[in-house]
Parts: structure tokens; sequence; C-alpha cells
């Protein structure tokens, strides 16, 4: 048994469509289920290419887990290990999961220092 995009491929992004291959089992029907904590993604038929899609889970945790395939009776089949990993933005860069970075608020901190200095320096020089 295999998953994911090609036999060689032992990741996915949340809410990515994964093919699992189930060699032997073609016109069968399976479940498939995503593990660390037990989640059916899909029950239904392998197709004549021995493949069935699943899809990832849009809140799935991200990290190490396995995909299980079960007969129609329970009997687990086969299972592969897969890595949940954060989905990239169009750019293939992580999406931004916090605020960006402003070069003008630093600058505007300094300038409200210095006129605050400036202006205790005034009242100093009045005194």
């Amino acid at each position: 048994m295999s998953t994911a995009k090609d036999e060689h491929e032992t990741s996915a992004e949340r809410g990515e469509t994964i093919s699992v291959t189930v060699a032997g089992r073609e016109g069968e029907e399976v479940a498939v289920w995503l593990h660390s904590e037990p989640q059916r993604l899909v029950a239904g038929t392998v197709a004549a290419d021995a493949t069935i899609q699943a899809t990832i889970p849009d809140d799935a945790e991200l990290g190490e887990h396995s995909i299980v395939v079960r007969a129609a009776d329970g009997t687990t089949i086969g299972s592969a290990p897969i890595e949940i990993v954060a989905a990239a933005d169009a750019d293939g860069e992580l999406a931004v999961t916090g605020a960006e970075f402003s070069p003008v608020l630093p600058i505007a901190a300094a300038a409200l220092v210095l006129l605050g200095g400036a202006l205790v320096l005034r009242r100093a020089v009045r005194a």
C-alpha cells in the first residue's frame, strides 16, 4: 500500500487530496483512515487502477500520522506513514501566521522619544 501524490511522497498538506494505492483490492469496498487520532477520510470502491482518493481534513493536526486502509468488514488491509504539513501559498511560500513587520513603527517610536526628550529639555531650559 502507498499513499500521497506518488509512491515516493510521504507528506500532504491540509485540504489536499491524495491517492491511496491498494494493490490487489480493485473493485472492493474500503475505508481510508487518518491515524494518530482515528478519523475516517473516505469510504468507497477501489478503482481499476488500484487507487482510492482521500482528502486530508483542513483541521488535521500537523506532524506524523498514518494512513490506514480497512476492508468493509473492518479488518486492516495496510497502513503507510504520512506527514501532514502546513499549506504553501500560490508562490510556494508558507502562509503567514502573524503580523508582518513594518519599518514605519520603529521610526515613529523613535520620533516620539526624540520629541519627548526635546520637550523635557525645553522645559529644563525655561526653568
